[in-house]
């Protein structure tokens, strides 16, 4: 079958190149193009490697927190855009972005957003019912993917310095407070 079949397990609404995830690919009729697979591969690669190259072309070190951050992104922003995803593949972005909230709040949007249509995704399959069209999931994930990629950007751009945010080890304490001899 060109578009890889139904998605879900017993849903028996029929999706192309998405097993009941919150993607893009809800959008496509279930006898799509597999040219719609290969494009979306080489999507999901172009913004792999460049986000990569742009990382490594800062030549900063990413501060604990930006790594939380990243990672939320990261695996948020993978499974949405690689084919033939489960919604599964989107429970360590779940967990992920929430964490991110607490280390920047602007992330609150994409954990809301990600939730929000992944659990819709969940009672879809528990319910054997679709209660929210695939389709409107894959709107909010992809604007959850989205927010999460510019709050990542916005935060890696500004320099920590400037955002205010200095090692403890600059500052001339430990960690624990106690002065570092100079």
């Amino acid at each position: 079958m060109p578009g890889g079949g139904r998605g879900g397990f017993t849903l028996t609404d029929g999706y192309s190149f998405t097993f009941n995830a919150p993607t893009p690919y809800a959008w496509l009729p279930a006898n799509a193009s597999t040219l719609w697979m290969d494009l979306g591969l080489g999507v999901a690669a172009a913004v792999t490697l460049g986000f990569g190259v742009w990382l490594l072309a800062r030549r900063r070190r990413l501060a604990p927190g930006e790594v939380i951050m990243v990672a939320a992104a990261a695996t948020l922003l993978i499974p949405l855009l690689l084919p033939q995803m489960h919604e599964r593949y989107f429970y360590l972005a779940e967990v992920l972005t929430a964490i991110a909230i607490f280390v920047d709040r602007r992330f609150v949007p994409a954990a809301v957003g990600i939730q929000a249509a992944s659990i819709s995704t969940y009672l879809a399959y528990l319910e054997n019912a679709r209660n929210v069209p695939l389709g409107l999931a894959a709107v909010v994930a992809l604007g959850a993917g989205v927010a999460a990629a510019v709050v990542v950007v916005l935060r890696l751009r500004t320099p920590a310095a400037s955002r205010g945010v200095k090692s403890a080890f600059r500052r001339g304490r430990r960690l624990t407070g106690e002065r570092v001899a100079s």
